[in-house]
C-alpha cells in the first residue's frame, strides 16, 4: 500500500476535522494548509513538502503530483512559521500525537465533559492541538476562525471552558470566564491572567512541552552547548518532510 501526504486546503470548521479523520482512515497523512497565504506561497508549500493530492472544501481529493510517499505510522505534516527561514515540513506520527495529547491533557486535567475552542489556525500546532485533544478525550468542540469577543462570548455562552490563544490576541479580549486559557506562540503579557497558562514549545514537539516554565510529565529539557535548548519527549516529531533527523 502506498500512503500519501494529502494536503487539507480548506477553512477551519467541522468539515476539516471530518476531512483529517477519513485521510487517516485511508492510511494516509495530511497536510494543513494556512488559509492566510496567498496562492503562489500555498503551490511552494504543496511543491516543497512534496503532496500527492488535495482535499478542498467540497470534500474530493484533487491528484496534484507524484509527491513522496509516507511511512506507516506518519500522520500529519505541519509547516513551520518560516521565520528563521524557509518553512520547514515536520512529520509527526499519529505515536507523536497521542503522546503529546495525552501528557498535556494530563496536565491539564482534561475530560470528556470538557468543551475546547478552537480560534486559532488550524495548520499549526497550536490550533490543531486544540482539535485533536478534543478529539482524544471525547470532549465536545466548537471551530471559530476568528478569535475575537463576540467569538469567546459564544462559545462560554454555549459551555466552553478551555481554549489556546496567541499573546497578541489577549490584549483585545476578555478570558478570565475559561477555566484555563494556554497561551503559546510568542513572549506572553507581563500581566498575564491567573487562568491563564503560558506555555513553550515547538512545532517539533506538536507544540507546548513546558507550562509556566514547568516540563510536563515525560519531558526533559535541558541547556546544550551554544546554549541551545534541548528537548526529550514522546513527542517530537519523526523527522522533516525533507528526510532530515534533527535528533541524530
Amino acid at each position: 500500500m502506498v500512503r500519501e501526504l494529502v494536503a487539507i486546503d480548506m477553512p477551519a470548521g467541522d468539515a476539516f476535522v471530518d476531512v483529517l479523520k477519513e485521510i487517516w482512515d485511508a492510511g494516509d497523512a495530511a497536510l494543513p494548509i494556512d488559509q492566510r497565504l496567498p496562492d503562489v506561497a500555498r503551490r511552494k508549500l504543496l511543491t516543497q513538502f512534496k503532496v500527492s493530492s488535495i482535499a478542498g472544501a467540497d470534500g474530493l481529493r484533487v491528484k496534484f503530483a507524484a509527491g513522496e510517499p509516507i511511512e506507516e505510522d506518519d500522520a500529519l505534516v505541519i509547516s513551520t512559521s518560516g521565520s528563521t527561514g524557509e518553512p520547514k515540513g515536520v512529520v509527526h506520527t499519529h505515536s507523536s500525537i497521542r503522546a503529546a495529547v495525552a501528557s498535556t491533557g494530563a496536565r491539564l486535567g482534561c475530560v470528556d465533559t470538557d468543551h475546547w475552542l478552537a480560534c486559532i489556525s488550524l495548520a499549526h500546532v497550536g490550533g490543531l492541538s486544540v482539535v485533536l485533544r478534543a478529539l482524544h478525550f471525547g470532549s465536545r468542540l466548537t471551530i471559530e476562525r476568528r478569535a475575537d469577543q463576540a467569538t469567546i462570548e459564544s462559545a462560554l455562552k454555549n459551555g466552553a471552558n478551555l481554549t489556546s490563544l496567541v499573546p497578541a490576541i489577549l490584549h483585545s479580549v476578555d478570558v478570565s470566564n475559561f477555566r484555563t486559557v494556554l497561551i503559546g506562540g510568542g513572549h506572553g503579557p507581563t500581566n498575564l491572567p491567573s487562568n491563564a497558562i503560558l506555555t513553550y514549545g515547538l512545532t517539533e514537539t506538536f507544540g507546548g512541552v513546558v507550562y509556566n516554565g514547568t516540563p510536563i510529565d515525560g519531558v526533559e529539557v535541558r541547556i546544550g552547548k551554544d546554549s541551545e535548548i534541548e528537548i526529550r519527549c514522546d513527542s517530537l516529531l519523526r523527522c522533516y518532510r525533507d528526510g532530515f533527523d534533527p535528533k541524530d
